[in-house]
This record gives structure tokens, C-alpha cells and sequence, in this order.
């Protein structure tokens, strides 16, 4: 048996460059300097490398194009999250020479991707392709063949909690703004913090509401005219929580209030809202890398467990 071929991943480092500039310099596209194509022309030559045109110029793939799609209801969930997960994949895909492509979920993409990421999938979501590529999803699933990247939700909420527990004035009861999704992340969330109110014998109060801030606004000020105020609020989503400060303010409450995902907007308010940094950036980027590697070693990779930190502001 021969030696193998060699590829544009070879190319990229012996020329000591990316693989997107790689091929970037040897198809004359992108911005890439004079020196920059010469050292990797000189690189391809000394390899004896032949770019398979089949394949856009590029061995690792067909289309050179990672998909990613959500749970959600909507294509690009509210939350600064969300926007997060989307920049950090784009800009680890670029460098790597893939296109990142956004879909609703539940439409097929076939041939048009390489690979899939998935964020927030329910249970419901049939997550192995049937383009047989590489799956990964942001946020876990119960699909032995499709690794996940995330983070511990239950101790999310737990942190949260005990952190407004000692702002609380009173042993009044504690709410949860959540979504009406049963996605997983959602689920774990829910469950840590009933398991977290029974613990510390506190009514738990859980609201499912669609993360738009008006109808936040709109169903937390009918809660306090029905049960009165709770002693602190946590909310799954940054967005979520930006109502319910506003519907506190209007209703002449300072109960403090809590997210289990950042977002910039938290910091602005007044008073502001502590949160839990889930570190968007890092999944989406994780998320590329992994699925990347596996296109280049045919081997699926291992689950990834992310760190949070809370975001002390009250």
C-alpha cells in the first residue's frame, strides 16, 4: 500500500498557516498576502500536492460547510447566548475554511453539509443525520451516537439560587420564569431549582413564558396580583430577565432577581442582575472543534463538560 495523498491540511502546516488560508492562497481567493501565497505554493509543490477540484479544492469534506440549527421555536433563539454560540462557530468554522449554515430545525440539509450542530435539542429531535456526517450537539441528548458539549445546569441554578437566597429579605416563596420548550437544559433547570425550594422550604412558583420581553412585562405583574410578591425571581434566559425587572419596578417591588444566562444588557439595568456565564463563545467554538476533528479523524469525540461562573451584580 502506497503512502497517503497528501492534503490541504498538510499544506497548511508545513506552510505554518491555517487551513482556510491555505486554501484561500491556492485558489486566489480571500485576502491573503504575496508572501503568504508563495510560501504555501512553495509548500504545496515540495508535498507534491494535487487539490481534489471534486471537493471545492479541499480533501476534509464535500461542501466545506458545517450546518447548525436550534431547538427552538425560532431560527436564532432571543438571548445574547444564543448570538454568542453563533459568532464564536462562524469564526472557528472560517478559520478552518468552512461556511457556518443556519437552518430551522426539522429541515433537511443532505448533501449540503458536511456536518451538524445542534443547539438545545428536545427529546423529540432525531439528531443522527441521514447523510450519515458527523452531529454534535450544545446542550445534552439522550443519543449515545452524538456527543454534546455543555454545561452543569443543575449547579447553574443551585449557585443562583443560594446567591439571591442571601439578598432575600423574608422567607417568602421563590419563582422561576422558564420556557415553555421542554428542552433539556430547560428540564434541568426546573428540577434543581423545585429540589432547591423544597430544600429550603420555600414555595416554588414556576412561569413558563416565551423569552419576548413585553409578554415577561405582561404575565409577572398578573402573577403579583394573584399571589403577591415572591421573595426572589431566577429566570432561564439575559432577556427574560430585563421583564421581570421592569414588571418589579412597575409594580413597586425590589425582590432580587437572577439569571442562569448572561448577557450585557444585565449589567445596564437598575438595579442590575447577577447572572451565571455559561460562556457562549466557548460552546460554539468547542462545538466547531469537535466536529472538525472528527471529519478529519473519522472518530467520534467525547462528551465536553463546560465550567459556569456566576456574575455577581446585586
Amino acid at each position: 500500500m502506497g503512502a497517503s495523498k497528501p492534503t490541504i491540511v498538510d499544506v497548511a502546516q508545513a506552510a505554518g498557516v491555517a487551513v482556510g488560508t491555505a486554501s484561500n492562497a491556492l485558489s486566489g481567493k480571500g485576502r491573503v498576502s504575496g508572501a503568504t501565497r508563495a510560501r504555501v505554493a512553495k509548500a504545496a509543490a515540495e508535498l507534491a500536492y494535487v487539490p481534489n477540484r471534486g471537493a471545492s479544492g479541499l480533501p476534509t469534506g464535500k461542501s466545506m460547510a458545517i450546518g447548525i440549527r436550534f431547538g427552538h421555536d425560532s431560527t436564532i433563539p432571543g438571548g445574547a447566548f444564543f448570538i454568542e454560540v453563533l459568532d464564536a462557530a462562524a469564526e472557528a468554522a472560517d478559520k478552518a475554511g468552512y461556511g457556518l449554515l443556519i437552518r430551522r430545525s426539522g429541515r433537511p440539509l443532505g448533501e449540503q453539509v458536511d456536518a451538524e450542530i445542534v443547539v438545545d435539542p428536545t427529546e423529540n429531535d432525531d439528531l443522527v443525520s441521514a447523510n450519515a456526517v458527523p452531529v454534535i450537539s450544545i446542550g445534552r441528548n439522550e443519543q449515545p451516537s452524538v456527543p454534546w458539549v455543555d454545561v452543569d445546569h443543575r449547579a447553574v441554578m443551585s449557585t443562583l439560587l443560594d446567591h439571591l437566597a442571601d439578598l432575600a429579605s423574608g422567607e417568602g416563596g421563590a419563582w422561576f420564569v422558564t420556557l415553555p420548550q421542554r428542552l433539556g437544559f430547560v428540564e434541568a433547570l426546573e428540577d434543581s431549582f423545585r429540589e432547591w425550594c423544597a430544600e429550603h422550604d420555600r414555595t416554588a412558583g414556576v412561569l413558563e413564558i416565551p423569552d419576548a420581553s413585553e409578554e415577561v412585562v405582561e404575565i409577572v405583574l398578573r402573577e403579583i396580583e394573584n399571589r403577591g410578591s415572591p421573595a426572589l425571581i431566577v429566570t432561564a434566559l439575559d432577556r427574560q430577565a430585563v421583564g421581570v425587572r421592569h414588571a418589579l419596578a412597575a409594580a413597586g417591588l425590589d425582590a432580587p432577581v437572577g439569571s442562569a444566562s448572561d448577557g450585557v444588557v444585565l449589567g445596564l439595568l437598575d438595579p442590575p442582575v447577577s447572572a451565571m456565564s455559561l460562556d457562549g463563545a466557548a460552546h460554539g467554538e468547542t462545538a466547531v472543534r469537535m466536529v472538525l476533528d472528527w471529519i478529519r479523524t473519522g472518530e467520534a469525540p467525547g462528551n465536553v463538560l463546560l465550567p459556569a461562573r456566576l456574575r455577581i451584580r446585586s
